[in-house]
């Protein structure tokens, strides 16, 4: 909880001295999760989830951007063994900061590394009990993100991602596990909270 408030106020500062110097539009955003878990003991297979959180688009001109966000994603994984079905549910708050570049239609391009906090962490074998297995992970995950988006003239939009793990997030490292999460959702962008001659 302490992690996540410490995150929370840095990313109001960053609001604050964005609105200050340019041009910024806070948004919304929210859409679907499949994601993986990379491994060297077994065959993961990918789980279905979402994500929701916040952003902030902040043009420094009509051609470049910078949007960090605060995001609310459900990941992890299924995999079988032993005749036996595991899903294990990890549940983060990750702030990814992109570099954006946009084009006059609507499209844009991005990428940039993704800070993850691990929130909760549990595993299901079958239909059994779901179990709370926190202490099995690292409680911060790193990531790189690369994806395109399409913003419409209503301010709304639609984006898609693939974040590619790059730190082991179990405590075992030599079960070598990293995150591998591809998102497609919607977003909207509200109008600008201080206009400048860039669009």
């Amino acid at each position: 909880m302490k992690k996540s408030l410490i995150v929370l106020a840095s990313f109001l500062g960053i609001a604050s001295f964005s609105y200050a110097q340019v041009h910024v539009q806070p948004g919304v955003k929210a859409g679907v999760n499949v994601s993986n878990v990379h491994g060297n003991n077994f065959d993961y297979n990918p789980r279905t989830s979402f994500h929701a959180g916040g952003l902030l688009h902040i043009h420094l001109n009509k051609t470049w951007a910078i949007q960090p966000e605060l995001v609310f994603s459900s990941q992890g994984s299924k995999y079988s063994n032993n005749g036996i079905d595991y899903r294990t549910k990890l549940d983060y708050l990750n702030i990814p900061a992109l570099v954006q570049f946009m084009t006059e239609s609507g499209f844009r391009v991005e990428t940039g590394p993704q800070l993850g906090f691990l929130l909760s962490a549990r595993s299901k074998a079958n239909e059994g009990v779901n179990n709370k297995v926190t202490d099995q992970f690292r409680s911060a995950d790193l990531s790189w993100a690369l994806g395109a988006g399409f913003l419409f003239p209503s301010g709304f939009g639609i984006d898609a991602r693939y974040n590619f793990g790059i730190t082991e997030i179990a405590q075992n490292a030599s079960a070598n596990l990293r995150n591998n999460v591809f998102q497609v959702g919607l977003f909207y962008q509200f109008p600008a909270l201080k206009h400048t001659d860039s669009k």
